[in-house]
């Protein structure tokens, strides 16, 4: 049975771009600078990068690489596409020096890469996303504090440890870690927005309520 990273975008950087594009681009090339999609063509010319294209709109060239974590890096995109599908496919995450060890490149551009990937997964709570919870809907809140231990340190003062708290939806996986300031307060008044009337329980299942607006 082959395997999935015998797959030619993987290996040839042509590929790699047209594999790119049919992602970003499933209707054709769109100029990330001026938005047209029409007066836009493929520049041809040994000494021309792959994939590289001009818009006759606004005279600026481009590539599907614009406005993504693969902008601006000197490392091949089927390498990245390589180093995507081992962080997306491993259950228990990948870590910058088995990206190193597995593809055979350079430590730094393994932490490099992987933290853009991260970057790229990572979950957006901000303006214009939904809130959690909503009619039905059960959120738990819990807190933890993040820090070294004393016993780990050979000299110098301790440091103070930093206090999170974070909202999860039951059954969405939903989740909203916040740094917290003033630990002083009830977690259910430092926890992120959520819906008035919103049922929140702590990790011992004990309902925290809560008489806010709704954000």
């Amino acid at each position: 049975m082959p395997s999935v990273l015998d797959a030619p975008y993987f290996h040839d950087e042509a590929a790699a771009y047209e594999k790119l594009e049919g992602i970003i681009w499933p209707n054709g090339p769109v100029c990330p600078h001026c938005g047209e999609g029409e007066r836009v063509s493929r520049m041809q010319g040994k000494a021309t990068r792959i994939g590289l294209l001009k818009c006759y709109a606004c005279r600026k060239q481009f590539r599907v690489t614009v406005g993504t974590i693969f902008e601006g890096s000197h490392i091949p995109l089927h390498t990245w596409l390589q180093a995507v599908y081992l962080m997306v496919s491993s259950k228990k995450g990948v870590s910058s020096n088995q990206l190193h060890r597995t593809m055979g490149i350079t430590l730094k551009s393994a932490w490099f890469m992987s933290h853009r990937i991260r970057e790229a997964m990572r979950e957006t709570h901000g303006k214009g996303t939904p809130k959690l919870g909503g009619p039905g809907g059960i959120i738990e809140a819990d807190e933890t504090y993040i820090g070294g231990k004393a016993a780990n340190r050979a000299y110098g003062s301790i440091p103070p440890k930093q206090a999170v708290a974070s909202l999860v939806e039951r059954g969405e996986g939903s989740q909203l870690p916040r740094p917290e300031r003033d630990c002083q307060q009830p977690l259910s008044d430092r926890c992120p927005p959520y819906p008035r009337g919103q049922p929140v329980y702590d990790r011992r299942h004990q309902r925290l309520l809560r008489d806010r607006p709704d954000l």
